[in-house]
């Protein structure tokens, strides 16, 4: 009876739900929204994708932030709405030149502002922004929640792919998100949507779909930026190799 549970749909629900239960704990744990580090950047750069779907960062993308968050707290009760404010003022105004930067934002040769970072962090968070306005919460929440889903399909699909059997399937599923996951998951950082695409590209090569593998490995480059040196390292050999790679195991 043990066995015919391991071997059934009953139980990856069973454990996606107790994965799910865990995270749902882990953000419970958080006393309040704090914006983590860079989460600044972060949350605006969503914020500009949902105003007006560029990535470049305009002060009315901070006036409708800070609305969104004062419709379910005070703006004062934000743990850093005075760095939210002077970033607004540089984003603001227009007496900057190329390249002057302040508040991880920079100024290109049209004059517009990015953020240093990559957008792509802040792009995936787009779902997650347009149901925090549909629902009302705080925005600080986005993140978390998108945090979180990327976890919950990851396991997903690690089940319904994984070349291991159940058991050992398991374990990978549990490493995966008591590794910097469980840490990182109330973060409005990318550490999470790097790890994911990490773990996929380690999903993906186990089934020899090396070009899958290389854009997920892609993917973890556009947050940490010194995986870039060993991508490129990766993609040469399979450049000059990639045919053996491509050959199935016996």
């Amino acid at each position: 009876m043990i066995a015919k549970f391991f071997s059934s749909r009953t139980y990856i629900a069973v454990l996606l739900l107790l994965v799910a239960l865990l995270g749902i704990i882990r953000l419970k744990k958080e006393p309040e929204l704090y914006p983590t580090g860079d989460a600044i950047e972060y949350t605006i750069m969503t914020e500009a994708f949902y105003n007006h779907f560029t990535p470049d960062v305009r002060s009315s993308d901070f006036d409708s932030f800070k609305a969104t968050f004062c419709k379910s707290r005070k703006w004062e009760e934000n743990d850093k709405y005075a760095v939210y404010d002077a970033a607004q003022k540089f984003i603001a105004s227009n007496d900057y030149k190329l390249l002057d930067f302040n508040y991880a934002f920079f100024v290109d040769k049209t004059g517009k502002k990015y953020s240093c970072h990559f957008f792509a962090y802040s792009f995936i968070n787009l779902p997650s922004r347009i149901l925090c306005s549909l629902i009302g919460f705080n925005p600080l929440f986005t993140h978390q929640l998108t945090n979180f889903l990327l976890i919950i399909i990851t396991c997903f699909f690690f089940f319904k792919f994984s070349v291991f059997d159940r058991f050992y399937t398991s374990l990978f599923v549990l490493m995966f998100f008591f590794s910097t996951n469980y840490w990182y998951i109330s973060w409005q950082h990318p550490e999470v949507f790097y790890c994911v695409f990490l773990f996929f590209r380690i999903l993906v090569i186990s089934f020899w779909k090396t070009l899958l593998g290389y854009f997920s490995y892609f993917n973890c480059c556009t947050s940490k930026s010194t995986h870039c040196y060993s991508y490129c390292w990766a993609c040469s050999i399979y450049f000059f190799y990639g045919n053996n790679f491509n050959k199935k195991t016996p």
